[in-house]
């Protein structure tokens, strides 16, 4: 009987074993089902292995999780980017943008061969036509960084809002070129990066030399301001060196060689060199022209200022009844709190019909905030259209210092922040920051 008790015990025993250790092995089959799944790390560089996790016992702890986190997020960002590198990868962009997507561009790009280019008009097109990127009621945000490559050749005609971008808002673009093209709104707003913006936007480092054309609102760089309180748009380092022709026939309308309308908005350190008209050849009402923008100063009572900045090219407004008005830098300003100091204007400003009404070489006064303009100077000859008539503005700005200085000494001479600008040999005195090539006169 003691025999068959020790059997008996000892049978249970190993069935016992038997079943403790099936357990174990269905355990770590789990875990090593587990380890050979995605390891999803986030905030972890593209090019990070998986670490390895064999697991031999269920006793073994889990092995620590050895990836390397970045010490901050850049790595993270410069991975989620869009490159662009090719006309084929700017046509998907045109056709099916992120709107909220982070792009760079990585070459430059010939979006049409520009050959004939000074031929373009709205009747006569390329073979490549760009479509604007971002509307009103969908505006692009994201950011879009051009590495300072260029896109040649970019033909735009629209009915409104023309420019590389339609309408940006909260958006950061920067450091694009926007080489010889055409950009034409038959109707308002256009700018050779966009033609519409609100929000938070900062328009950085970006050069356009197409020819803008529409019948308002329309700048090298951007266009139109939204009609609403909250905007705060930085242009800082921005080149024009396209023409800008406005031909609004029926009422007033605003053109200027970084911006139409500098509302809700600083610009600085910027510079233009393209020709300025508005009215020219049509029956115009209101015309309004500035070398950097044509209308500054709003009634929501938005700080706006523009600093540091010049223009080269020619202005030139003119208009069949009503009140024009047209400067070096600001065409028209309105009561704000806005500010335009150390600028000045070497361009030839040209004035025909009733626009004689609102002149001044730099920016126009305004008559209940007459203290807005600071340390402006102006070498740029005002004429009658089609002759050499000399014309006296109407309005002398208080901030006007008198005759621009050239060559050496001309920086401090001027009382200009040496940090910001510097001395030619024999010009005038150009913007640190940006590459001489875009400021060659």
């Amino acid at each position: 009987m003691k025999k068959f008790l020790v059997l008996t015990l000892a049978i249970l025993m190993v069935l016992l074993t038997a079943c403790v250790a099936g357990n174990d092995t269905e355990g770590t089959t789990k875990a090593s089902d587990n380890t050979t799944g995605t390891l999803i790390t986030t905030n972890a560089p593209s090019t990070t292995e998986k670490p390895q996790t064999t697991v031999n016992e269920d006793t073994t702890e889990a092995p620590e999780d050895t990836t390397v986190m970045p010490d901050d997020t850049t790595a993270i960002i410069e991975d989620q980017k869009i490159e662009i590198s090719n006309t084929q990868d700017l046509l998907a962009f045109m056709n099916a943008p992120d709107l909220g997507g982070d792009y760079i561009l990585t070459s430059d790009i010939e979006f049409n061969d520009i050959t004939s280019v000074s031929t373009w008009s709205n009747d006569v097109a390329p073979t490549n036509v760009w479509t604007p990127v971002g509307s009103a009621t969908a505006p692009f945000y994201g950011t879009f960084d051009g590495q300072g490559h260029s896109i040649n050749g970019l033909y735009v005609k629209v009915e409104k809002y023309a420019g590389f971008f339609g309408c940006i808002c909260n958006a950061t673009i920067e450091n694009i070129v926007i080489g010889e093209g055409y950009i034409s709104a038959t109707g308002a707003v256009a700018g050779g990066i966009s033609a519409y913006y609100f929000g938070f936007c900062d328009v950085i480092g970006c050069v356009n030399y197409a020819t803008i054309t529409a019948t308002s609102y329309l700048g090298g760089i951007l266009g139109k301001y939204t009609e609403s309180a909250g905007n705060d748009v930085k242009v800082e380092l921005c080149v024009n060196r396209g023409n800008i022709i406005g031909t609004l026939t029926t009422s007033a309308g605003y053109v200027g060689g970084i911006t139409g309308t500098c509302i809700g908005m600083s610009i600085d350190k910027c510079a233009n060199f393209g020709d300025v008209s508005i009215g020219v050849g049509v029956s115009t009402k209101g015309a309004i022209a500035g070398g950097i923008a044509g209308l500054m100063g709003s009634s929501q009572g938005y700080s706006d200022s523009i600093t540091n900045c010049y223009n080269v090219g020619t202005i030139t407004a003119t208009q069949s009844e009503g009140n024009a008005a047209i400067g070096g830098i600001v065409g028209r300003m309105n009561d704000s709190l806005g500010t335009v100091s150390n600028c000045y204007n070497l361009g030839k400003i040209c004035v025909g019909g009733s626009s004689l009404l609102m002149t001044a070489y730099v920016a126009a006064e305004n008559s209940t905030h007459n203290d807005y303009t600071n340390n402006l100077y102006n070498s740029g000859a005002m004429v009658l259209i089609g002759s050499d008539t000399n014309v006296t503005p109407a309005f002398t700005e208080h901030g006007l210092k008198g005759q621009v200085v050239t060559g050496t000494g001309a920086v401090a001479n001027m009382e200009f922040d040496s940090t910001i600008w510097i001395d030619t040999a024999s010009g005038t005195p150009i913007l640190k920051d940006i590459n001489v090539i875009y400021q060659e006169q």
